[in-house]
C-alpha cells in the first residue's frame, strides 16, 4: 500500500513535467520576456478617398511590437510594414465597402489580437450619379442680374474649394470667383453637412440680354448620404479627396428696364418774416 502511495504522486509529477516541456517546446519563442503577445492596436480610424482609404492608428508602444500587417478583402490582400507606423495608404481600391484589419507584428512574427473598421469608398460609379449644377439669370430687387446657382450635389454644397465662373455673351464677358478656403474634414463630431444647396450671387448690374455660356471650373467632395433635416443636408463621410467638377453650361439674361426714378419734389420755400 506504500508503494502505491508513492506511486501516484510520482506518474503525477512525471505527467506534470511532460506536459511542462510540451509547452516549453510551444512557447519556447517567448522566453525572453514575460510579456508575450505585441499590444493591439488602438485608435484605428478610415478616412475614405477616390479608390483608396487613409487608415491611421496610434503607434504601439510596448517593447514587443515591432511591424505592423494591413489587410483588407477577407485577408486576401496583406501589407507588412517592417516598422511601428501610425498610418497606411491602401491605394488601387473599387468604389466599394471595404473592412480593414490592423494587427501589430512581434519579432518572432506572431500576430496580435486583430483590430478592424470598414468605410466605403468612392469610385467612378459615386461620381457619375452626382448632379451637376444648373444656372439661372433672376432680377434682384434692385433692377440687377443675379445668378442663381443650385442643385450642386457632394459637399460643394458649403461653397468650399475651387468654384470659377466665366459668362459669356453676344456683348458681354463677365468672370467671377467664387472660391473659398475651408476644411472639408471640420465637423466630424456631428457629421458632415451642407448649410447651402442653393444661392443666388448678384451681379451688381444689368447685362445685356441674351443666351450666355457658363463655363466653370470646380472641384467637389463625393458624400455618403444620410439625411435632409431642416433643409440641411447631412451626410455619413465625405471623400478624402477633391474631384474636378468643371463643366459648361447655357442660361438666358431676359432684358431688365431699370425703372425711371421718380422726379424730386421741391421743397416748399418757408416765407420770410
Amino acid at each position: 500500500m506504500k508503494m502505491i502511495k508513492y506511486l501516484i504522486p510520482a506518474v503525477a509529477l512525471m505527467f506534470g513535467l511532460a506536459s511542462c516541456d510540451n509547452m516549453d517546446e510551444l512557447y519556447k519563442d517567448y522566453r525572453t520576456d514575460v510579456s508575450i503577445y505585441s499590444t493591439k492596436i488602438t485608435g484605428l480610424s478610415v478616412q475614405p478617398g477616390f479608390k483608396r482609404a487613409i487608415l491611421t492608428w496610434n503607434k504601439p508602444k510596448d517593447a514587443i511590437a515591432k511591424g505592423i500587417e494591413v489587410s483588407w478583402n477577407d485577408g486576401e490582400n496583406v501589407v507588412t510594414i517592417d516598422s511601428l507606423a501610425s498610418t497606411y495608404e491602401v491605394k488601387d481600391l473599387d468604389g466599394l465597402t471595404y473592412t480593414f484589419v490592423v494587427k501589430s507584428i512581434d519579432a518572432y512574427g506572431n500576430r496580435s489580437l486583430a483590430v478592424s473598421t470598414s468605410a466605403k469608398v468612392y469610385g467612378d460609379a459615386d461620381l457619375a450619379i452626382m448632379t451637376k449644377p444648373k444656372f439661372a439669370f433672376v432680377e434682384t430687387a434692385k433692377h440687377t442680374h443675379a445668378l442663381n446657382i443650385k442643385e450642386v450635389s457632394g459637399a460643394m454644397n458649403m461653397w468650399g474649394g475651387k468654384f470659377l465662373i466665366t459668362l459669356t455673351g453676344a456683348e458681354k464677358t463677365v468672370e467671377l470667383d467664387l472660391s473659398q478656403e475651408f476644411n472639408p474634414f471640420e465637423q466630424k463630431s456631428y457629421g458632415y453637412y451642407a448649410r447651402m444647396v442653393e444661392t443666388t450671387y448678384d451681379l451688381g448690374e444689368i447685362l445685356p440680354a441674351g443666351e450666355y455660356k457658363i463655363e466653370y471650373e470646380m472641384n467637389t467632395y463625393a458624400t455618403n448620404f444620410r439625411q435632409k433635416t431642416g433643409g440641411i443636408f447631412y451626410y455619413n463621410k465625405i471623400c478624402y479627396d477633391a474631384y474636378d467638377f468643371s463643366g459648361e453650361a447655357t442660361a438666358v439674361a431676359e432684358e431688365i428696364v431699370a425703372p425711371e426714378p421718380e422726379p424730386e419734389t421741391p421743397e416748399e420755400e418757408t416765407p420770410a418774416e
